[in-house]
């Protein structure tokens, strides 16, 4: 089942490699991902009807007092960890 359900995904990862380049592969972004986030958290947080937002790097001090209720470790470039809170708030 589970290789039912990944090879769709290998198979996309592969187009995009060839069409793209090899980078794509990489488990680091071609941007800064945690700037980009800062400069623009007045859009996150209003696109997202937030009150407050932070973004912070798993090797920060913020991240161990967020590891109670996210999964830090398995934060990766490209796909973030999420505040369980955040994640059942409504969206506005």
């Amino acid at each position: 089942m589970l290789k039912k359900l990944a090879m769709p995904f290998v198979k996309f990862k592969m187009d995009e490699a060839v069409s793209v380049g090899a980078h794509v592969l990489q488990e680091r972004l071609p941007f800064d991902e945690l700037a980009c986030l800062k400069e623009n958290s007045a859009f996150v947080m209003q696109a997202l009807g937030l009150g407050t937002f932070s973004a912070f790097t798993t090797t920060d001090a913020e991240a161990s007092a967020a590891a109670a209720t996210t999964k830090v470790a398995d934060a990766l470039p490209g796909t973030p960890a999420v505040d369980p809170a955040f994640a059942d708030a409504p969206v506005a």
